[in-house]
């Protein structure tokens, strides 16, 4: 590969912009492969649309660098004066987190700036700012919902899944911080947390006799990538006084993007010990069966998706597909929301073996979790 070629690529990238706007626009590179686009004279906003549908369509074709083809895509931010601001500072500032904004929903997107959007920013400034505090003052808490035997009926495991009781917000999910938490590494303080607490349950209804009931907890690809994560795990087994057959950790099929060393030493050190590793959301990933190959899985969980359209003869056959497949290698199927007698019925015939959804149970608080118990184990 030529020396520079990551300059040259950006210096094609400011060619294909430039192709794409008028000659009184002002375009600037603001750092990285950031550019800044400045359009005066508008009288109708269809004109910055089309400029900006111009400019990412004009990246579906690949940049051609020293003989050597690149593939690039395009997200736009967009910010107007005076409604969004006065002042190119501010104008900057909400371009750049509505171009953000952008990036969430996928390739080659463009968002407009609204107040919305301020207000979302808020929030995950209030989140990012008062979670470094959350377990200190005691503010999240843990409910379990039942993984049932599609057979039998009864419960076999319970999966611990963290809520955030917020001071003056209320319950926030983990849908809104978990992704704050991964990105300002809370995650790991946070996860570990769960994980201690969560054991500590168990124990406590193994004392009364629910001795055939386990534990799976959800596991960041950011806590695969500690080196000594494994270890930590371990250690909180021997600490809580659970045996690792009981604990199963579901990793999503992304935890082997980076850092793939250290995930795949940390499962396989896991699964020596006897904890069981479960593939969260199996069939949504790009590389599904490449991961069947690298993990000794012990478990393959369908996504909800697929089984809310489970009427969809597509579905189906995906459903019928990862339920043969499990079995051909020797991995449970759970399911994961069924919310209808329909759904259950269907999994259940196709041979899937661990149901998980309001059908049987919604996420119950330890207590209720408690009386759930009395009259669904085994």
């Amino acid at each position: 590969m030529p020396k520079n070629i990551g300059d040259r690529f950006l210096k094609k990238i400011a060619d294909r912009f430039k192709a794409c706007i008028r000659d009184a626009d002002i375009l600037c590179r603001i750092g990285g492969d950031e550019f800044a686009l400045l359009v005066p004279d508008i009288t109708n906003l269809n004109d910055v649309d089309k400029i900006a549908r111009r400019i990412i369509d004009s990246f579906k074709q690949p940049l051609t660098v020293s003989g050597h083809k690149f593939s690039s895509t395009v997200s736009a931010g967009i910010a107007i004066y005076p409604n969004n601001g006065r002042d190119g500072k501010s104008l900057l500032k909400k371009a750049d987190i509505a171009m953000y904004k952008a990036k969430e929903g996928g390739k080659s997107n463009l968002q407009y700036f609204n107040n919305y959007l301020s207000r979302e920013i808020n929030l995950r400034n209030d989140i990012k700012k008062d979670l470094k505090n959350a377990i200190h003052n005691g503010e999240l808490f843990l409910c379990y919902q039942p993984l049932i035997d599609a057979k039998t009926k009864k419960t076999v495991c319970l999966e611990a899944l963290i809520r955030w009781k917020h001071p003056r917000k209320g319950i926030i999910g983990p849908v809104e911080f978990i992704p704050i938490a991964e990105e300002t590494r809370h995650i790991i303080s946070i996860g570990e947390w769960v994980l201690k607490n969560a054991c500590k349950q168990l124990k406590e209804w193994h004392k009364t006799g629910r001795t055939d009931c386990g534990l799976s907890i959800n596991v960041s690809a950011i806590q695969l990538q500690q080196p000594d994560f494994a270890e930590g795990v371990i250690r909180i087994l021997l600490e809580t006084g659970l045996l690792p057959k009981y604990l199963m950790l579901e990793i999503t099929e992304s935890v082997l993007i980076e850092s793939v060393y250290n995930v795949k030493r940390n499962l396989n050190r896991l699964s020596k010990s006897g904890v069981k590793i479960s593939i969260d959301d199996f069939g949504t990933g790009y590389n599904s069966l490449k991961y069947v190959q690298t993990l000794a899985a012990n478990s393959l969980k369908i996504e909800r998706t697929f089984v809310f359209n489970i009427k969809a003869d597509i579905n189906k056959v995906i459903i019928d597909a990862i339920i043969s497949l499990g079995h051909k290698i020797n991995a449970e199927i759970i399911a994961e929301g069924v919310e209808t007698k329909e759904q259950y019925e269907y999994l259940k015939e196709k041979g899937c073996n661990i149901i998980q959804g309001y059908y049987f149970s919604k996420p119950l608080l330890p207590e209720e979790a408690t009386e759930f118990l009395k009259v669904n184990s085994n």
